[in-house]
C-alpha cells in the first residue's frame, strides 16, 4: 500500500490487514496517518488482532486533541492498554496468552514534516539525503538506528507486549 502526500510518498509493506493509511488533520492542516503492526505468537488470530490494533491506534489518534506527539502517544498507551487486557483475559480467544505481543510504527505526514513513533519491537527505513552531501544519491537509513528491542529474541520480549508501558 502506497499513499503520496506532498513531498513524501509513504509505503506500508506488510501482510494483509497489519497496515492502514488514511488522511487526518493535525495542528498545521491536513496529514497522512499511517500505521503499521506486527503481532507475534497469536496464533490463527494473529492477523485479526493486528488489524484491531491498527484500527484502534487510527481511531484513538483522531479522537484525541492536543499536539500531534502527545496523540501518538495517548493512541500507543491506549493500545499498550488494550493489548494487556487481551493478553489477560481467561480464555482462548486469541490463542496462548503467554508470549504474544506487537511492535507498531505510526507515522504522520503533513507537507512540512514527518514524525514517526514506535513502540515494541518496531522498525523503520527511509531514504534520507546524506547529511555529508545534501545533493547527492538518497540512501536508506533506519529508524531506530540502534535499538535494544532488536538485540533481543522475542521470548525475551513476553513481558512487553507493547511498549511503551
Amino acid at each position: 500500500m502506497a499513499m503520496a502526500t506532498s513531498p513524501w510518498v509513504v509505503e506500508i509493506a506488510g501482510p494483509p490487514r497489519t497496515g492502514l493509511a488514511r488522511s487526518v488533520r493535525v495542528a498545521g492542516g491536513p496529514a497522512l496517518l499511517a500505521v503499521l503492526v506486527e503481532v507475534w505468537g497469536a496464533g490463527p488470530r494473529r492477523d485479526d488482532l493486528a488489524g484491531r490494533l491498527a484500527a484502534g491506534i487510527a481511531s484513538a489518534f483522531e479522537r484525541q486533541t492536543g499536539g500531534t506527539t502527545a496523540r501518538l502517544k495517548a493512541a500507543l498507551a491506549g493500545a499498550d492498554d488494550w493489548l494487556r487486557r487481551v493478553r489477560a483475559a481467561p480464555g482462548p480467544a486469541w490463542g496462548p496468552a503467554d508470549g504474544f505481543g506487537a511492535g507498531v510504527s505510526v507515522l504522520v505526514a503533513t507537507p512540512g514534516e514527518v514524525i514517526l513513533a514506535q513502540a515494541g519491537p518496531a522498525l523503520a527505513f527511509a531514504m534520507v539525503s546524506p547529511p555529508d552531501d545534501p545533493g547527492g544519491a538518497p540512501r536508506p537509513a533506519r529508524f531506530p538506528a540502534a535499538s535494544p528491542w532488536l538485540r533481543r529474541d522475542v521470548a525475551g520480549l513476553a513481558d512487553h507486549p507493547l511498549w511503551p508501558p
